[in-house]
């Protein structure tokens, strides 16, 4: 661990010209240095009055070196495009131990730095800073990034065979509405076109919405629920259950990433997505299954076609609205 010889603003890069200021540290702060770049260096730091730690660049001579440190051994390896609707940038290569550091949009280039970090989950880029002449370096979720430039796509169809890229990812459904034992929703996870599995898929919201629960509990893990309003005014919900991490957002975009999926809570038997659809708010705990008066998981006959009423709460099938969009729900509305 290295300590600071004096104050020093922290930099999104290697230079004070080219790259805004991340943060800063203080004379005599520990830090951990990480490589050097020219007469810069990269640490990792603490944030102040939080477990998050931040990571960026400050001039090498302001730092009392007591770790061996190696010249950074990436390289510019070409243009990248996002292939996600909503791309959060991070501090470093996580999501979680690190906050975010800003967004990037559907197809926007960004300069890939040759490196990457967690298996290889997430992956050093350069970009330009919207409306300015700086630039920034972040890290970013690997599989937010495509070598060609993505269609124009509707990631939050989640239908078996749906096309989320360029690449040829695709969503498989594992368990379908009213399959083993009552299923009130689906179950989904990301493939790539080797038929691979993808783990740590984001997972992204079905309509524009207010995130109305967002919490951690013991069916479902990490849960969100958002409301919706069809085109004729009526409200409805979808809520998303096991994520690994759910991203702490207010209103959301339809295709708007939400959280990462995971294998969290009771109910998981897997790292999926458990999408369901109600007219009534359900809470993130909501199990997810008709069951009978025992308790007991059952296969059940729909109220009407896509259609159950359980508990007091009318769920819809999600594979008929994503053929016939809110007005399915209009249509079923009563």
């Amino acid at each position: 661990m290295s300590t600071m010889k004096s104050a020093q603003t922290v930099y999104y890069g290697p230079s004070s010209t080219t790259y805004p200021s991340a943060g800063s540290v203080s004379k005599g702060e520990a830090i951990t240095a990480l490589w050097t770049e020219s007469t810069w260096c990269y640490i990792e730091y603490s944030v102040t009055g939080s477990s998050n730690k931040k990571r960026g660049y400050v001039p090498t001579n302001t730092i009392n070196l007591t770790e061996s440190v190696s010249a950074f051994s990436g390289t510019n390896s070409g243009m990248r495009y996002v292939q996600a609707t909503d791309c959060p940038m991070y501090f470093g290569p996580n999501a979680i131990t690190y906050p975010t550091c800003g967004s990037l949009s559907f197809r926007e280039e960004v300069q890939y730095l040759g490196v990457k970090a967690n298996n290889p989950s997430f992956a050093f880029i350069e970009y330009d800073v919207t409306g300015s002449t700086k630039k920034k370096r972040a890290w970013v979720y690997a599989n937010n990034l495509a070598t060609a430039l993505p269609e124009t796509t509707d990631v939050a169809i989640y239908t078996e065979g749906t096309k989320i890229n360029s690449a040829g990812d695709y969503w498989h459904i594992t368990q379908g509405w009213n399959g083993k034992n009552g299923h009130l929703g689906l179950d989904i996870i990301r493939r790539n076109a080797s038929d691979t599995k993808i783990e740590g898929a984001e997972v992204y919201a079905i309509a524009p919405g207010t995130i109305v629960a967002r919490n951690y509990n013991s069916a479902n893990g990490n849960a969100v629920v958002i409301e919706h309003t069809t085109a004729d005014g009526k409200t409805y919900y979808s809520m998303y259950g096991h994520l690994k991490q759910s991203y702490d957002k207010t209103t959301v975009a339809k295709n708007e990433a939400i959280g990462i999926m995971g294998n969290e809570g009771l109910q998981s038997q897997g790292e999926h997505l458990h999408l369901g659809i109600s007219k009534d708010k359900v809470g993130t705990g909501f199990w997810g299954y008709a069951r009978n008066s025992a308790g007991n998981k059952v296969t059940f006959t729909e109220t009407k076609p896509g259609c159950k009423v359980f508990d007091s709460k009318q769920f819809y099938n999600p594979t008929k609205y994503f053929s016939q969009g809110d007005t399915f729900i209009s249509d079923n509305y009563s």
